[in-house]
């Protein structure tokens, strides 16, 4: 019953089934339940803002634990990703500063302007690693009265393409100057065969596919003759702005030894048949760029050969690398570039008549 004042009638029935009167009133109180008394709400009330407030407390200690490990997992993280970095850092410096050396002794195995004007006066280089040391090189030599020159694009750039090109390098000194191998196409061949002897190339367990293209001439001051051998290189010369181009052999210096059963051969031309000649690597005619963002390829090169055949060699030069950065824009360098370029108006007694019997002279010429 809940509670309250309540008021019972009461009436009792006789034997004689008649009610007395009167009607007796009987007041009553029910007193409340301790749970249904207003202490009682206020005390569940409370209890139950406490319970709250102690999960949320709780809550928030825990969301401060997991803050202050999530902290200092953040912490070490930036620290390791911190000491990770400047490792990095120090790497790269080392690294740049090992091509930096690499590129120093580079540059001072290429042969320098003054040494190439000394023996070719009207002579330009274009130049252009795609990193800060090359895969190409050149190569200058001078053996009684004849001229060696060679441009060469070993397999890579960067680092790798540069330890190739200084073993290039190193080996045609020493079969030129040391071993007195004189004749264009013997001498690729030797180089060919050392090559292949200091990178192991003849073993089977080794798989060092590196090697290079060559381009190769001698230039006989006495004789006023030009030898010219290729390993998958041509030579490039004009005469009265008529372009001519003698291609090299279908074989490469090292590598695989795929078509080494092919022998090199030498091309000679009399000196008054060239006015100038153009060595070159692969890197130029590649490279990617334009509005189609096509390679440029040799026929655009042979073609601006011919529109700079009768400027300065120097501004040759400048026009190559402009119309190259204009090509190129915004593409990144795909591969080395090296173009040599020499007039040979200056050279010796080249202006000697010429006899009725001289001719374009080969020997073991490939088809």
């Amino acid at each position: 019953m809940p509670p309250g004042d309540y008021t019972f009638q009461l009436q009792v029935l006789k034997k004689d089934l008649t009610w007395t009167e009167p009607i007796t009133l009987l007041s009553v109180y029910q007193e409340p339940f301790f749970y249904q008394t207003n202490i009682f709400i206020l005390l569940v009330g409370l209890a139950v803002i406490a319970i709250f407030y102690s999960a949320y407390i709780t809550r928030i200690r825990i969301l401060r634990a997991v803050n202050q490990r999530l902290e200092a997992t953040v912490v070490e993280r930036t620290e390791v990703i911190t000491q990770q970095k400047e490792s990095l850092i120090r790497q790269s410096a080392d690294l740049q500063s090992g091509i930096r050396y690499a590129q120093r002794i580079q540059e001072a195995l290429l042969p320098n302007r003054m040494a190439i004007t000394e023996h070719l006066p009207e002579t330009f280089v274009f130049y252009k690693p795609k990193e800060g040391v090359s895969g190409d090189f050149y190569w200058l030599e001078v053996v009684g009265d004849t001229i060696y020159l060679a441009v060469a694009d070993c397999t890579g750039h960067g680092v790798p393409g540069a330890i190739m090109s200084m073993l290039g390098h190193t080996l045609l000194t020493q079969i030129v100057v040391q071993d007195r191998v004189l004749d264009p196409a013997d001498i690729l061949e030797r180089l060919h065969e050392r090559t292949v002897q200091q990178l192991h190339q003849e073993n089977s367990e080794f798989d060092v596919p590196d090697g290079m293209d060559v381009a190769l001439v001698a230039i006989n001051l006495t004789e006023n003759i030009l030898h010219f051998a290729g390993a998958k290189r041509p030579l490039v010369y004009l005469k009265n702005r008529e372009l001519e181009l003698i291609k090299g052999n279908r074989r490469s210096i090292g590598g695989m030894l795929e078509g080494s059963s092919r022998s090199f051969s030498t091309v000679t031309l009399d000196l008054y048949q060239v006015d100038q000649f153009f060595l070159f690597s692969d890197g130029y005619t590649d490279q990617y760029g334009g509005p189609k963002n096509k390679k440029f390829k040799s026929k655009a090169l042979y073609a601006l050969f011919e529109e700079i055949a009768d400027q300065p060699i120097l501004e040759q030069r400048d026009r190559l690398e402009q119309v190259f950065e204009e090509w190129k824009w915004d593409e990144e360098q795909i591969d080395d570039v090296l173009v040599v370029g020499v007039k040979l108006d200056s050279i010796g007694s080249k202006w000697k008549q010429p006899k009725q019997s001289d001719t374009v002279t080969s020997k073991s010429v490939e088809p």
